[in-house]
């Protein structure tokens, strides 16, 4: 299993944590790509000395052909990461993972959840009607009860070794390079949330289309402990 956690600077401690977590729960086969948002040399280099076997790649955001895809607050990069996946040809699990998660169940349950489910998102707070913005939800196409509750960002993991998780991250990129669905005229926090507005609405419909096993739980799985500057670390 591949788990991914993408995080800059103002995140930087809540990152360190999800790895020491990790740390405690990783198996010899399982690998962990570290996508730096934004970490000052001399963050990366720490990472480097006490995480040696964690990857780090760098996101260029010069490379992005549009001023909102470079706008952290669209959250456009999470759909880079997916990109590159696919391009690479995975074939793995992957899990990828906000700085502010932490896994503390055994891999072997969260790999065969995903296996299981093939696309796992837990459940967010609210509902599509809520905080996915009609714009985003008419140019979407979205045709179900909008009061499908959404998924959390934070947490999509997704077997990309079968063909509706490749099938699933493929249409994930493509959506989110259309910024009338991810970052639509008119929204902001109060009435949409960016890339998890397009996972949300996806995931419902690959539910209803490919009959997915649906767990709403966050299954070993903790989120939102973002450490700040005056924390100590685990």
């Amino acid at each position: 299993m591949k788990i991914v956690i993408p995080f800059d600077s103002a995140f930087y401690l809540s990152g360190r944590q999800a790895l020491n977590c990790i740390k405690n729960v990783i198996r010899p086969q399982d690998s962990v790509l570290v996508v730096d948002l934004g970490l000052s040399q001399g963050k990366l280099k720490f990472l480097s000395k006490h995480h040696p076997d964690v990857e780090i790649t760098t996101l260029d955001w010069s490379l992005l052909d549009e001023d909102w895809k470079k706008d952290k607050q669209s959250y456009y990069f999470k759909s880079i990461i997916w990109a590159d996946l696919l391009n690479k040809k995975i074939k793995d699990v992957v899990l990828v993972i906000d700085s502010a998660c932490m896994i503390y169940r055994d891999l072997n349950d969260i790999e065969n959840l995903i296996k299981e489910c093939q696309v796992y998102t837990p459940y967010s707070a609210e509902d599509i009607k809520t905080y996915c913005h009609p714009a985003s939800i008419k140019k979407f196409g979205f045709t179900l009860p909008l009061d499908c509750n959404m998924r959390s960002g934070g947490c999509l993991g997704i077997n990309l070794g079968t063909p509706i998780g490749q099938a699933f991250a493929g249409d994930f990129v493509k959506l989110c390079n259309d910024k009338d669905i991810i970052v639509p005229d008119g929204s902001d926090k109060s009435n949409h949330r960016q890339d998890q507005s397009v996972l949300s609405m996806l995931y419902h419909l690959y539910k209803m289309r490919c009959k997915l096993f649906d767990v709403k739980e966050w299954f070993g799985i903790s989120f939102h402990r973002n450490l700040w500057n005056n924390e100590v670390l685990l």
